[in-house]
Formats: structure tokens, C-alpha cells, sequence
């Protein structure tokens, strides 16, 4: 009873909620930890990809991810303290977290909730990509464990395009290419064969 009576006021514990990290997918390794927010809803630059936003569509299609995912977006926005605990409890040594397959860093509170959850798990990795360019990202330089990667690139297009165009891109800007293609995820899967993303400074991405 005093459980209900608990949760009715709204005083929730991390032990009310189930894992809010989902393990890998087509291209991401299935050891790997995601975590999501809801695409276009949490991302401040939408503008720049929504029309061609590959996370909105998995939500249409599957209505339980969009439920999970705004779950997440209302305790990163609310409970940011609850948060970060469930994230905590559900961590262990060795894990690589991909942070925002979908969903973007949407406010500086929720950025400063990650770079706590990093310093204080510096046994985990983690990486994100972010096309939010109005909060600072500054003291992610100094996390040995949190590579940040800007899917906006110095000329101000995105990082992803047809083959032709990412190779120019990736001369350019001296930036990785994304060994990930349609057809050959079994053989180049993210954080199994290919671990770019955990240090380089900037990735490219050829559409598909």
C-alpha cells in the first residue's frame, strides 16, 4: 500500500522502472547499451534531417518504441536525478553505451547528467553524435571514456551523403568513413569489428 500511496504522489524510485537502455540493433553490436530519446521531439536542430529522419519512422511503425522513448524524454526532463540512477544501477565494467541512436542533447542540465554519469563510471565507454551546436561540449574533451562526434561539419552540411560526396567530405575534413554499409552490417558491425566511433573526431556516413 504504501508503495501506491508512494507513487501516486509522484515520489518514484529507480527500482519503480525497468531498463531504459535497449542492446544494440542491425549495425550495433548486441553488447552494446543504447540509450534513445524520441526523434524530432528532443532534437533542437530537427530542421537540418528531419524530413529524412530514419528514428521517426521505426516510432511510427512500432508504437511501443515511441512509448519507451518518450518515457526516457519525460525523465530526462523532469527526474534528470532519477535518471541518472536507473542508468547507474544498469551499467556494469566494460560496457560501451551508445547515447542517442535517437534524440539529440536537448538542454545543458541533461548534457551535465551524462558527463556525471562518465566521470563517475570511468570503466564504461561511451560515444554520441550530436547536431546541437548551442550548448557546450567543452568538458567532454577531458573524459578519457565520452567521445562527443558533431554530425554537423565545418562547412556547415551534414555528415552523411551519397558515396561520391562522403569520400570528398572525408578528404576534406580529414574525417573516418563508416566501413557500415546497406547489406554488409554482419561483416563491419559497430563496436564489433569497427570501434571509430569511440575516438575519432569526426565520421562520415554514405546513405542508404
Amino acid at each position: 500500500m504504501f508503495d501506491n500511496i508512494r507513487k501516486f504522489f509522484g515520489l518514484y524510485i529507480a527500482s519503480d522502472f525497468p531498463c531504459v537502455m535497449s542492446s544494440g540493433n542491425k549495425k550495433i553490436a548486441k553488447n552494446v547499451k543504447i540509450f534513445n530519446l524520441p526523434a524530432i521531439d528532443s532534437c533542437p536542430n530537427h530542421s537540418l534531417c528531419g524530413k529524412s529522419c530514419y528514428a521517426k519512422r521505426s516510432e511510427k511503425r512500432f508504437p511501443k518504441v515511441r512509448n519507451a522513448r518518450m518515457r526516457n524524454f519525460s525523465l530526462a526532463k523532469w527526474h534528470r536525478r532519477l535518471l541518472k540512477k536507473i542508468i547507474l544501477r544498469d551499467l556494469q565494467a566494460g560496457d560501451i553505451v551508445r547515447v542517442h541512436e535517437s534524440g539529440d542533447f536537448f538542454n545543458e542540465p541533461y548534457i551535465n547528467m551524462w558527463y556525471e554519469i562518465a566521470l563517475e563510471r570511468g570503466d564504461c565507454k561511451f560515444y554520441a553524435y550530436t547536431k546541437n551546436q548551442n550548448f557546450p561540449f567543452e568538458s567532454f574533451r577531458y573524459l578519457m571514456n565520452f567521445n562527443v562526434i558533431n554530425s554537423i561539419l565545418p562547412d556547415g552540411s551534414m555528415n552523411f551523403g551519397k558515396e561520391n560526396v562522403v569520400r570528398d567530405k572525408a578528404i576534406l575534413f580529414n574525417a573516418d568513413i563508416c566501413p557500415c554499409r546497406k547489406g554488409q552490417a554482419d561483416q563491419k558491425i559497430c563496436m564489433s569489428l569497427c570501434k571509430t566511433c569511440l575516438s575519432a573526431q569526426r565520421v562520415v556516413f554514405v546513405a542508404h
